[in-house]
């Protein structure tokens, strides 16, 4: 009870769109960080955004900020 919450994910769908942690933050989210899962050699980005105790939302692209749907592996902690 009260202590640290580490929970991880993958994440797919289109360029923007929100993802519901497994188990919902008692207290707080504290941090969200996520990678993108390309082929070697491609340049894409990764912004997760809005965390809230339940879930968070991911945006991906390329270098010219031009929306991609790619898969996401994520890593949030809370308590």
């Amino acid at each position: 009870p009260n202590g640290l919450i580490i929970q991880w994910g993958f994440s797919t769908g289109a360029s923007s769109r929100t993802v519901t942690f497994p188990i919902a933050f008692p207290n707080e989210c504290l941090n969200v960080s996520g990678n993108v899962y390309a082929s070697v050699g491609t340049f894409q980005t990764c912004s997760c955004r809005n965390a809230t105790n339940q879930n968070f939302g991911i945006q991906t692209g390329d270098v010219n900020n031009v929306g991609q749907a790619n898969p996401v592996k994520w890593t949030a902690i809370g308590y």
